[in-house]
């Protein structure tokens, strides 16, 4: 993908996988292409910029480890 070839996209994936080691891959994925209503219904590998870097890596990160306890698999834990 193209997103490795811009640094401030480049930034904000290496971040999210740093800070959900150990999750699905694709659920990562997912969060980062999810169109958000923060970002007026763009993803956030859309709408980074330098400007908004932290705050989208705390969302795409939190949205990460809300899907890994999902009620089926709170019920299994």
């Amino acid at each position: 993908p193209d997103w490795h070839l811009d640094p401030v996209k480049h930034a904000l994936i290496q971040a999210v996988l740093k800070l959900t080691r150990g999750a699905d891959p694709w659920q990562i994925y997912h969060a980062l292409l999810q169109p958000r209503a923060m970002l007026r219904g763009r993803s956030a590998l859309e709408s980074v910029t330098a400007t908004n870097l932290d705050k989208l890596i705390m969302a795409v990160s939190t949205t990460v480890k809300e899907s890994e306890w999902s009620p089926q698999q709170a019920r299994s834990a």
